[in-house]
C-alpha cells in the first residue's frame, strides 16, 4: 500500500530522514513514536504526498484518506451539529451523530466556547465519520482525558478491524501498549521497528 525505498528528506541543512525504508500494508495499524523534530510528521506528509522526497522512491497505493494534523483549525461561530452536518452533507456521509453520542458531545454548543479537549473531540469526529481507506492522526490525544483516549483507541481499532489502515503519530509511548500493532521509533533520521 505504501512503500519507502531509501528515502531521505531535509529542511535546509537539517537532515530529518536519512535513507529510510518502510512498508505499510493495507489493513496495518501503525504507531509512529519519537521526540519532536524526529521526522514523524514529515514522514506522514510524504505518505500523503504533501512533501516530495529528495532521494529515494515512495510508492503509494490507496484510494482515499482522512488526515488529522496536530493543530486543527475549526470555525468558532457555528455549533458542533451545524459544522458536522455541513461536512456530512458535502461528503454524503451522515454518521456523525453516532460519534457525538459516543463522545458525549452536545451538538448545540458553539465550537468557539469549547475547551481544548472538546475541540479535539470535534476534530476526531470530523475524521472518524468518514469512510476512507487510510486514517492518519498526528498527536490525536492532545487535550483529551483518559476516558476519551480509551474511546478513541477503541474506535480506531474498530476501523482497523474493517480493513482500514491506521497511522497514529505520537510521543506518548504507552499509547496502545496493550495492542499488538506495528510500532516504529524515529531517532536521528532513522526509523526502527520496535516490539
Amino acid at each position: 500500500m505504501i512503500k519507502f525505498i531509501d528515502v531521505s528528506f531535509s529542511y535546509g541543512k537539517k537532515l530529518v530522514l536519512d535513507n529510510i525504508n518502510l512498508t505499510i500494508n493495507r489493513g496495518d495499524f501503525i504507531l509512529f513514536l519519537g521526540q519532536n523534530g524526529s521526522g514523524k510528521s514529515t514522514t506522514v506528509k510524504l505518505i500523503l504526498n504533501y512533501l516530495k522526497g529528495e532521494k529515494g522512491l515512495i510508492e503509494r497505493k490507496y484510494n482515499d484518506y482522512c488526515y488529522m494534523p496536530e493543530k486543527t483549525i475549526l470555525p468558532d461561530y457555528i455549533s458542533i451539529g451545524e459544522f458536522l452536518y455541513d461536512l456530512s452533507y458535502i461528503s454524503k456521509n451522515c454518521n456523525y451523530e453516532k460519534y457525538l453520542e459516543i463522545f458525549n458531545m452536545e451538538k448545540s454548543a458553539l465550537i468557539g466556547s469549547l475547551s481544548k479537549g472538546n475541540k479535539q473531540k470535534v476534530a476526531l469526529i470530523q475524521l472518524l465519520m468518514e469512510d476512507k481507506d487510510l486514517y492518519v492522526l498526528d498527536e490525536p490525544t492532545n487535550g483529551l482525558d483518559q476516558e476519551s483516549i480509551n474511546i478513541l483507541i477503541k474506535l480506531l481499532k474498530e476501523k482497523n478491524k474493517q480493513g482500514k489502515t491506521v497511522i497514529v503519530v505520537t510521543h506518548y509511548r504507552k499509547l496502545f501498549q496493550r495492542w499488538k500493532i506495528k510500532k516504529y521509533e524515529f531517532i536521528e533520521g532513522k526509523i526502527n521497528e520496535i516490539s
